[in-house]
Order: C-alpha cells, then structure tokens, then sequence
C-alpha cells in the first residue's frame, strides 16, 4: 500500500511539473508568459495616459478660465459654448497626438438647451445623450476633484449610431475652486486595442488577448487576436 501511495504521489507531482505532459506544460508556459506581458503592457500604457489626462484636464481649466465667465454661465448660451468649443479645439487636437490613443475628447457638465426632450452635455467629440456613459456621467456628480481617485477607465461602451465599441480613460476637469465641472481624456476603440495588443506568439495562432468586464457572470470587452 505505501509502495502504491509512493508511486501514484510521484505520478502525480510529475505530471504537475509536466514531465508526463510536456506539450500542456508547454502550452501553459506560454499562456503564462503572453498574460504577463500583456497585463504588464497594458498597466504601462494607461498609467501614462492617465499622465497625460491629468495635463490634459489641467489645460482645459485654464482654457475655461479665460472665457471671464462663470461657469454656471455657460449653460443654454450656445454663442459662449461655440466660442469655448473653437478656443479648445487645439488642446484637444494636441492631447490626441501626444498620446497612444485613437481619439480625445472633453465633455462639460453643461448644455446648450435645457428645453430639449434629451439633456445633451457640451464638449468636443462626445456631446452625448444623458445616460450614454454612465460609469463616465458618475464623475460628474463628484462636487470636487479628488487626486486620490486617480483616472477612471471605463468598460467598453458601443458608440451611438455606430459600430465600434470604445473604452475611455478619463479624468475629471475642475474648476479654479476644485468644483468637477466636466470630464475628459482619451479614447480607446476596438480596432485601436487589436492591434495595439495583438498577441505575439506565432506557435498558437488560436491564442487572443483580451480586457474583459464581468457582470452577472456575462463578459463583454475588447478582443486582440493572433
């Protein structure tokens, strides 16, 4: 009996070891390897663009500044809107090719008309529909920036009349008083994550990368194949 234990224990640590098995060992060190690199890679690239958000909101405070107005004014004044719209356009455009990102964006917890069926905010590339980004809307409700919260990085939301989905790493825009006033950031689509995060190992042409949400036992995401 004890000679049976000590040979079904050695059977069994070697095959944990993969020796009986040395093409799952081998498959398993590879998974291993490719999740270490993508976690790794992917840690790397959003704590720099959260770096680059965090100049980026910075920039927009200044900008909102030189309007002379406050900023409770700029609700249903369109001329005052449009005005901040064309004044930021630059910042915007300069943020997006300073990072790695496939778009940029700010959204102002402000509206054009309030008379409308839909509540729209104001900014530039998203001037979405109430209850679009719900996840983004609920750092519109802080009443004060808090640096300890860091960046946010959303699931993946599909866009309105489109057919990417998209993640965004954004952080809040403050005012002179360090009132939330509106956020921005960086966008992240689908095509932009495959082939930013495509898998490298060639030997397992099945194998992906993939940032997954759970909710309820579903995950949604985004993908990057071989």
């Amino acid at each position: 009996v004890c000679l049976t234990a000590i040979i079904a224990i050695l059977l069994l640590l070697l095959s944990l070891f993969g020796v009986l098995n040395p093409a799952d060992s081998k498959l398993e060190h590879s998974l291993t390897q490719q999740l270490d690199y993508s976690f790794d890679r992917i840690t790397r690239n959003m704590d720099q663009l959260a770096a680059y958000a965090v100049d980026f909101s910075k920039e927009m405070t200044v900008q909102i500044n030189t309007m002379n107005i406050p900023f409770d004014s700029l609700r249903n004044n369109p001329e005052a809107l449009t005005e901040l719209q064309y004044k930021s356009y630059t910042t915007v455009l300069g943020n997006m090719k300073l990072a790695d990102c496939s778009g940029a964006f700010f959204m102002l917890n402000t509206t054009v008309n309030d008379s409308l069926n839909d509540t729209y905010y104001s900014g530039i590339y998203l001037k979405t529909k109430k209850n679009t980004f719900p996840q983004m809307e609920e750092v519109l409700t802080q009443f004060e920036s808090n640096p300890s919260k860091g960046y946010l990085l959303t699931a993946a939301y599909q866009l309105p009349d489109a057919w990417e989905h998209v993640r965004f790493l954004c952080t809040p825009i403050a005012d002179d008083k360090g009132n939330i006033i509106g956020v921005c950031g960086f966008e992240l689509s689908d095509p932009f994550f495959e082939a930013q995060y495509c898998v490298s190992d060639a030997e397992y042409p099945s194998m992906v990368c993939a940032l997954l949400e759970q909710d309820n036992g579903i995950y949604t995401g985004q993908l990057a194949r071989n």
